[in-house]
């Protein structure tokens, strides 16, 4: 029974060759594909946006009340950036870029591109769908949220 779980059993040779075969493979092209598909079901959002994308970051926040005390839509979007960004990125992109040459900094900003839809599609599926939930007022706004699409699945199509 021991030697089943051992590093040499027949178990862990199993798993590692498919763990290996998965992420090397399948992993890259079912990104790959889920990114395409996001962008023509989005109608290329994350292009056609930049218009507003730079509208909105440029905003101040002069346009409120003086005292009260409020957060740009930079300082936003600078704080979203801080807790994506990590060292595995950073490391990532240093390995990518001395092991596969100049060429991978190419391709990193196809993917980036293309797969930007993804986070768009899975912040807009919950409008899809809301739940009045029981234990809620009719005066509460009905909930939305991706674990509700989960739970129900999405009946409407894709918000463009």
């Amino acid at each position: 029974m021991v030697e089943i779980f051992s590093a040499d059993g027949w178990l862990n040779k199993s798993i590692v060759s498919i763990n290996d075969f998965t992420w090397s493979y399948i992993l890259v092209a079912a990104l790959i594909l889920c990114a395409l598909w996001f962008t023509f079901r989005t109608h290329f959002v994350q292009f056609r946006m930049v218009g507003e994308m730079v509208r909105l970051l440029g905003e101040s926040t002069d346009t409120h009340d003086k005292g009260e005390k409020h957060v740009s839509s930079f300082q936003a979007f600078a704080v979203s950036i801080a807790s994506r960004v990590g060292t595995g990125n950073l490391a990532g992109v240093a390995s990518a870029i001395a092991i596969g040459g100049p060429g991978a900094v190419f391709w990193m900003w196809i993917i980036a591109l293309l797969g930007s839809a993804t986070p768009l599609s899975s912040l807009r599926w919950p409008n899809c769908i809301s739940v009045a939930m029981p234990t809620r007022s009719l005066a509460d706004p009905p909930i939305t949220s991706f674990m509700v699409c989960i739970a129900n699945g999405c009946r409407s199509s894709l918000p463009s």
